[in-house]
């Protein structure tokens, strides 16, 4: 059998109820002449002691015994005498008092009964109780307690003289617990207590300490003892008068942890460097011996312990959460991963509801960022998701803003919002919208849907299966535009089948000519490349070209020219030819040198504007930059 060293304190009893019970267990054994005797008598005292504070309706001196009684290994039931007596000190004496219970229940082996020596009894000073016991009818043979056996058992343990046929239930008894834990509530002031029960001492017990004897109620090497000076002591209400030298604390390289409700709520690893701060849920772990780590709260069972594996790291709360590179942060959320160098996720994360998966956010490159959402994932370098879900930035310096199943695939690709968008280029932009792609470097979809940037520079403003196919091309926004052209603009609100087949479009040429050079081709570049006619497609344009040349170091001043020219042109597959053999028609709209001039023609697939400036002999040869767009409606099969 276990026996405590300190009696367990129980709730303080109401005015109406009996002395609070501890469990002190004792067993004790006494004999009586083998000649007389039939067997044994055995009692097991369970208990004795409870109660520092007492209610107005009991004494606080008052206590609950218990016990359990048997005859010769059995349990006994009936109705018994008790003879209680308390000295103080462990061998018989003069008693301090005595309390008889004639007629106590028995049942089972089983009782119980109140006592109360009277408060004067517990001065704080060590006590010992005696118990007699005799049946309460005439006793039965062996039992009475008349022989010469039964009356040495009691001179042996201080019996002497009390009422006949009591038979002493072994050594005497140590009460320890409320009773002296009652005298203190009651005494003036109190220096120590061997034991003091949970409880028992409450600010009112203190009230009257002396400013000579000030101090706090400490435990010192098992015992309670007031401390010489509150000053050196943290008070529950709290210091004042405290100096930088203060602190509360530890002096050795110790863990310290606080506990509420005996679970750990913060842990504190000193490192040497910089102290590990652990809070929330005990399970929460450091590992690999990191410094400077912060677990502010947060964590639970079932996979929910947060994880640190890294120096500098920091989880703000939430659940299962983890960091694995230094200096990486989580403020918060659910099954969150932060395991690139410096990465960051705000929160989110967690399960989903319906399924029960897992839909962690994750920063796994250095510097990334995931602000929020579900199933995020950050992983190229300095890349950044700011919510939504299922959203991936994979590149470095790539971002998506929000939205779902978004993909940010190269070095700055950027992804506003929307759903299932894609800026899979370098430095391509998807600004929102639902199934957009910008496919090549430098493209940008704003938006719509089901739309294509699929040229270097190429722009869809909007609108609906656009397709923006030449470099630097642009469709502003309608249905079913297509642009295949470098620099082409293109608009449509519907098509024929397919994208570009009923549609407006626009192209801008430019060269320069000199005098050294007077004769030059207009292209969409600059440079090289022709506006064409694709195959099974006609057009009708109309050409506008204006012309400046340069003030010349002489100080001619610059001149000027303007030309409208309107033709219809076809491509059956077998290359671009003027509808009805006719050469488009040239307005000149005005010109200071009647020797400029433009030519148009058409070569393979291609649509050919050559342009003349020549100057005039002797004259420092200025240049002269020719500038043309072509607004053309097309139409196709």
């Amino acid at each position: 059998m276990t026996i405590p060293t300190h009696p367990q304190r129980r709730p303080t009893p109401g005015p109406q109820s009996r002395p609070p019970r501890v469990v002190l267990p004792r067993e004790v054994h006494f004999a009586r002449s083998s000649r007389r005797a039939r067997g044994w008598l055995r009692a097991l005292a369970l208990a004795a002691l409870v109660g520092s504070s007492i209610s107005s309706g009991l004494a606080q001196s008052a206590f609950s015994y218990q016990g359990r009684l048997t005859l010769e290994g059995e349990v006994v039931s009936g109705g018994y005498d008790f003879l209680f007596r308390l000295f103080a000190q462990p061998e018989p004496g003069e008693p301090l008092g005595e309390i008889e219970r004639l007629n106590v229940a028995v049942r089972e082996g089983l009782f119980d009964t109140d006592l109360d020596f009277g408060p004067v009894a517990f001065d704080g000073s060590p006590r010992y109780m005696e118990v007699g016991v005799r049946p309460h009818v005439a006793p039965a043979a062996g039992l009475a307690g008349a022989g010469p056996t039964a009356g040495r058992n009691r001179g042996k343990v201080g019996l002497a003289g009390p009422p006949p046929g009591y038979v002493s239930l072994g050594p005497l008894i140590p009460l320890l617990g409320s009773p002296s834990s009652a005298y203190a509530a009651l005494a003036a002031t109190a220096s120590t207590a061997s034991s003091v029960t949970a409880g028992s001492i409450n600010p009112v017990s203190l009230a009257g300490v002396s400013a000579a004897q000030s101090g706090v109620v400490s435990v010192s090497q098992g015992r309670f003892v007031v401390g010489p000076a509150a000053s050196t002591s943290w008070e529950l209400g709290g210091n004042s008068g405290t100096t930088g030298s203060d602190f509360l604390g530890t002096r050795d390289n110790q863990p310290l942890t606080v506990r509420v409700n005996q679970e750990r709520a913060i842990w504190i690893q000193p490192t040497g460097v910089s102290p590990n701060l652990v809070g929330g849920f005990g399970g929460n772990t450091i590992s690999n011996a990191p410094v400077g780590v912060t677990i502010s709260g947060g964590g639970g069972t079932g996979g929910g312990e947060h994880l640190a594996t890294a120096s500098y790291t920091t989880i703000g709360g939430g659940f299962g959460n983890a960091v694995t590179n230094q200096y990486a942060a989580i403020v918060g959320g659910a099954n969150n991963r932060a395991g690139g160098y410096a990465a960051f996720v705000g929160g989110g994360g967690g399960r989903d509801p319906q399924s029960g998966q897992v839909v962690a956010n994750t920063a796994n490159g250095a510097w990334s960022v995931v602000a929020g959402g579900r199933e995020n994932v950050a992983g190229g370098t300095a890349s950044a998701i700011g919510g939504g879900d299922y959203n991936q930035a994979g590149q470095d310096a790539a971002t998506i803003a929000g939205g779902q199943y978004n993909s940010a695939s190269q070095l700055g690709a950027t992804v506003g919002g929307g759903g299932s968008n894609g800026a899979q280029a370098l430095y391509a932009t998807v600004s929102g919208g639902l199934e957009n792609e910008a496919r090549d470097p430098f493209s940008t979809v704003a938006g719509g849907s089901g739309n294509l940037a699929l040229a270097p520079g190429a722009t869809v403003g909007g609108g609906e299966i656009n397709r923006a196919a030449g470099a630097y091309s642009t469709v502003g926004g309608g249905l079913e535009g297509l642009t295949t052209q470098y620099g082409q603009w293109a608009y449509a609100s519907g098509s024929f089948g397919m994208p570009g087949s009923a549609q407006a479009a626009l192209y801008v040429l430019r060269n320069t000519t000199s005098t050294n050079n007077p004769s030059a081709e207009l292209f969409l570049d600059g440079a090289a490349m022709r506006p064409n006619v694709p195959a099974g497609r006609s057009m009708t344009f109309d050409v506008l070209i204006v012309a400046r040349s340069d003030v010349s170091p002489s100080g001619q001043p610059s001149q000027s020219a303007g030309y409208l020219l309107r033709a219809v042109v076809k491509n059956d597959g077998n290359g671009a030819v003027f509808v009805g053999g006719q050469l488009p028609s040239v307005t000149v709209l005005a010109e200071d040198d009647p020797t400029w001039d433009v030519l148009p023609a058409v070569q393979g697939d291609s649509l050919v504007f050559r342009v003349n400036g020549p100057i005039g002999a002797g004259v420092t040869p200025p240049t002269i930059r020719w500038v043309a767009r072509v607004e053309a409606v097309e139409v196709g099969w």
